[in-house]
């Protein structure tokens, strides 16, 4: 009788438990199949045993008792069924000999009347099957398959020794390289009568990243598992075959499994060369609602003779971290020579369905000698991320060798911006250092030339934090611009790149993007203009994670929270810009200070919300009702402000993103989700009650903010203060009466 599949159950990473195979390429699971093993044979309609009697012999029509596993020496069950199903008579005999469809026995205490509908089942209840051969694969949707790899052809299989104690461990055997890393084991559930029942435990990787075309079409890869059961441990021949190849719903990088939807959506992948031969941080942005995800890798070798037909399984080839729920710092599997790389998720800040990741790759000395001995073009190395349906591939590019140091980038404009300055170019007084506080949206803006003809690799525009006397840093924030799909003509590089940094910002804010594009102010005979625009925001999440942050900053404030990072001495927060050229890696600095809430003491701040309806105080939030927030901002040392002054307003879940604004600078850009809104038109309104007070004032719609953990509710003021009291004519409401060009009207 046939060893009989009872139950299939295969768990993802994230603990789903399924009846069936759904995963992407890189993506691990857990496979367990509950087996029926026997050696025996029912009689039936089909399967007709008959009895010699003189000579205690039983000979199977049609059947063999040998390639169903019976042996001399077997201690054998025979049960003897009436029409009816009922069990009518059984007994013990043993084996005396087997050749073929024939067996003697040593008892006969009984038979059974077929012509009356009676049935026999005889079962060996001495022993197991004693060993079995596991050959794995990946196989296509629609077809049986084979146990021979689509990656080199190889039969990738183990062995097991059932003669022992549960659990049994799977020993592999052969060449590996036809599946990514794998194992298994086998455990005896359970025993009834002449039936043992048996849990087969896989984990195995979807092997299919070397090549999508697996998955084209209405294709996809799915698990083949063949097991050849040994009657005799060790037997090569009369082996029972279980084969499982039941059809999966897998995909490739970018595909929603086989069937699935698209719910996920790659803002930005992995912008910045990941090296080799030192730590490279970068961040992805991604935009699905899953509240679940994971993150590979794996190095994609280009030779053949490096990766087929060996000892290895793919894993160890590829240095492979499969799909993983990033806990701490993991690794991927040590290559052939021990070598390593290790992987952090340094930070994950969730913004309405809007996650972004900070990553952190870390190779180890074997790793770095192991890639050197590679040529440049054999060095091609995975990252994804899966969120939903999707494995987003985040990276797909050469490993790079840290470049020799050139020097000082000359610039020929450089400026640093605030919020007010909702423009992307220079103005006519520049700043090259920048203080600002906790919260500030920033950019900082260059111009500088290259030269016709020449090479570029690469420009990066970052935010870090570094220790000017240990030279050590970190990044905090990058925007990476690649030259190397961007043509030249007449010499010039075609410019006009960006990448989005802060999709969470107002759509009218000029500060979601870096850009990287031609400037031809700054031509010159044999040179062109370039400007970069960096925007950055000084962050103040202490709960989340920074945790690439420098040890000098453990525990507590490896968060973040920026403020430590500039305010620490010798530690100092910088833009750094970094141009590579043909190979040589040239820089410039600019320092920017942060300074933290309620840094002026000249200034007294007071937050009252309003029914706004019935104008009526209050000091919580009215639920149902639409409120209005009045921010007052006192000058307290006998100053007075000056019209030209700037603010916002800003509300988050406390602890929590979403973080929004309301802006005396920015224009409201009509997002539903948004609770802040101006009272009229579409800025956020500025009033002056007295001379030395200013009043920042909009709405606020509690219906669409998650008011559990409560609310978070901040304001700035940022501008100028004169010891001469202005003379400038307002409102009833306390407005200053605007001119026809937007200046301010003077009392004469």
């Amino acid at each position: 009788m046939p060893i009989i599949v009872t139950n299939k159950t295969y768990i993802d990473m994230f603990g789903t438990s399924r009846t069936f195979y759904k995963g992407n390429a890189g993506d691990n699971q857990r496979v367990t199949f509950r087996l029926r093993e026997s050696i025996s044979v029912s009689s039936s309609a089909t399967v007709n045993l008959q009895l010699n009697i003189p000579a205690y012999e039983i000979t199977w029509l049609g059947g063999n008792f040998e390639d169903e596993g019976f042996r001399a020496g077997d201690l054998i069950l025979l049960q003897i069924y009436d029409n009816t199903g009922a069990l009518v008579n059984s007994y013990f005999a043993n084996v005396n000999y087997v050749t073929g469809n024939t067996f003697g026995i040593s008892t006969l205490l009984g038979w059974y009347d077929q012509s009356a509908g009676d049935s026999i089942v005889i079962g060996v209840v001495s022993r197991a099957r004693e060993g079995a051969r596991l050959s794995l694969n990946h196989v296509q949707n629609g077809s049986i398959g084979n146990e021979l790899s689509l990656i080199d052809g190889e039969a990738t299989q183990a062995t097991f020794d059932l003669t022992g104690s549960s659990p049994f461990p799977a020993t592999k055997v052969s060449y590996q390289s036809g599946q990514f890393y794998w194992d298994a084991s086998m455990v005896l559930v359970s025993t009834s009568g002449i039936y043992r029942y048996y849990d087969l435990t896989i984990d195995v990787i979807n092997s299919g990243i070397y090549d999508q075309a697996w998955f084209t079409s209405a294709n996809c890869l799915k698990l083949y598992a063949k097991i050849s059961w040994q009657s005799l441990l060790g037997e090569p021949y009369a082996n029972e075959a279980t084969i499982i190849s039941d059809d999966a719903d897998t995909g490739w990088f970018d595909e929603p499994y086989n069937i699935g939807a698209i719910d996920a959506t790659l803002i930005q992948g992995i912008t910045t060369p990941i090296a080799y031969d030192q730590v490279t941080t970068a961040q992805v942005v991604i935009d699905s609602a899953s509240l679940q995800y994971g993150f590979g890798f794996a190095y994609i070798p280009q030779d053949d003779t490096y990766y087929k037909s060996q000892f290895d399984d793919q894993s160890t080839l590829t240095g492979m971290q499969f799909t993983t729920v990033p806990v701490g710092v993991s690794s991927g599997f040590p290559l052939p020579n021990g070598g390593t790389m290790y992987f952090q998720v340094t930070g994950a800040t969730q913004v309405g369905t809007v996650w972004t990741f900070d990553l952190e790759f870390t190779p180890d000395a074997a790793y770095t000698n192991f890639m050197t001995a590679k040529p440049e073009f054999d060095r091609l190395f995975y990252v994804w991320a899966k969120m939903g349906n999707l494995n987003l591939l985040l990276y797909s590019d050469q490993l790079q060798e840290t470049p020799v140091l050139g020097g000082i980038i000359p610039m020929r404009a450089e400026d640093f911006t605030d919020h007010s300055e909702n423009y992307i170019g220079s103005p006519s007084i520049a700043e090259t250092t920048y203080s600002a506080n906790v919260e500030d949206d920033l950019a900082f803006y260059g111009a500088f030339q290259l030269t016709d003809n020449e090479i570029i690799d690469s420009f990066t525009a970052k935010l870090r934090a570094y220790n000017n006397v240990t030279g050590e840093s970190f990044d905090l924030q990058s925007a990476f611009f690649s030259f190397a799909a961007i043509p030249q003509v007449a010499g010039k590089y075609i410019l006009n790149e960006s990448t989005t940094l802060w999709a969470q910002f107002d759509a009218n804010s000029v500060k979601r993007e870096a850009l990287l594009r031609l400037n031809p102010t700054y031509d010159a005979t044999g040179l062109y203009g370039v400007e970069i625009y960096f925007p950055f925001l000084y962050r103040w999440e202490y709960w989340l994670d920074q945790l690439n942050a420098d040890a000098d900053f453990y525990p507590n404030d490896q968060t973040k929270d920026y403020v430590p990072y500039g305010n620490q001495i010798p530690w100092r927060l910088e833009v750094r810009l970094e141009l590579l050229r043909d190979g040589v890696l040239w820089w410039k600095d600019y320092q920017v200070r942060i300074k933290d809430y309620d840094s002026d003491p000249t200034i007294d701040q007071t937050i009252q919300l309003y029914v706004h309806s019935t104008n009526q105080p209050v000091n919580v939030i009215v639920e149902g009702e639409i409120m209005r927030v009045e921010c007052t901002h006192t000058l307290n040392d006998g100053t007075f402000w000056t019209p030209n002054v700037w603010g916002m307003i800003t509300i988050e879940p406390k602890e929590s993103a979403p973080r929004y604004w309301c802006s005396t600078e920015v224009p409201f850009d009509g997002n539903a989700l948004n609770p802040l809104t101006p009272v009229t038109g579409n800025l956020c309104t500025k009033t002056f009650p007295n001379f030395n007070q200013v009043k920042l004032t909009c709405l606020f719609d509690p219906t669409i903010v998650n008011l559990q953990n409560g609310v978070k509710f901040t304001s700035k003021i940022k501008g100028c203060s004169t010891s001469v009291r202005p003379k400038f004519k307002y409102t009833t409401y306390g407005a200053i009466k605007e001119t026809t060009s937007g200046g301010y009207k003077e009392m004469s």
